[in-house]
Formats: C-alpha cells, sequence, structure tokens
C-alpha cells in the first residue's frame, strides 16, 4: 500500500505517462507547481491543528477559572 491506496509501481507508470505527455521540462514544471501547492496545504494543516489546540487550551482554562470561582 502507498500513496492514498495507490503503489508503488502506480505511482511509477503515472509519472513514465505524465513525463511522454509533458516532456522533461513543462513536467519540472508541473512538479513545482505541486510541490509549492502540497507545501501550502501541510502549512494550513498545521496552522489548523495549532488553532484547535489553542481552543481547546483556552476551553480548558477557561473551565478551570469558572470552577475556581464556583469554589470561592
Amino acid at each position: 500500500m502507498g500513496f492514498f491506496g495507490v503503489g508503488s509501481m502506480e505511482i511509477l507508470i503515472v509519472a513514465l505517462v505524465a513525463f511522454l505527455i509533458l516532456g522533461p521540462v513543462r513536467m519540472l514544471e508541473v512538479m513545482r507547481s505541486l510541490g509549492s501547492i502540497f507545501k501550502k496545504l501541510m502549512d494550513f494543516q498545521g496552522d489548523m491543528k495549532q488553532m484547535v489546540k489553542d481552543i481547546e487550551d483556552e476551553s480548558l482554562n477557561r473551565g478551570s477559572i469558572d470552577q475556581n470561582d464556583k469554589d470561592k
């Protein structure tokens, strides 16, 4: 099992067909574009994880503050 349920042989075949259709120069441009998009998606995913963690931390802190107010 490889990337998204696609094996390494299937990825190799798709890459070879893309190389034959696009040619070496265009293939490099496409790969750079895909790399840029992938990096942006990974950055977005990291930002979302951090946002969720911050919200969880804030709600935990708010819950402990509310509990302290009830104890007084």
